[in-house]
């Protein structure tokens, strides 16, 4: 099964994260059906949606080191944490 992620430039939020250009598409909830619906929507249209997700929308902060584990996919994951309790030294360990 091939997948794809379509990218868009990034916006400056996403580049305070991760210094790099280009960003995944965030559709907003209101164009999540047009993007969905491929036999109604023109193409011009579904292109017209792969833009930067404005970042006034968007939030950074750190987060727990639990968010690098797949044992762990709950609401913990997202919030944010102190800088105190974020391990610094040395290489972080995935499982």
């Amino acid at each position: 099964m091939d997948s794809t992620c379509p990218e868009t430039p990034a916006n400056e939020c996403y580049l305070t994260v991760v210094p790099i250009h280009s960003m995944p598409v965030i559709l907003r909830p209101e164009d999540e059906e047009q993007w969905l619906d491929a036999s109604r929507t023109p193409f011009i249209k579904a292109k017209s949606l792969l833009k930067p997700y404005p970042e006034e929308l968007m939030d950074a902060h750190d987060v727990s080191p639990i968010v690098n584990s797949a044992k762990y996919d709950g609401a913990e994951c997202i919030q944010p944490v102190a800088d105190d309790e974020i391990p610094r030294a040395g290489q972080l360990s995935l499982l």
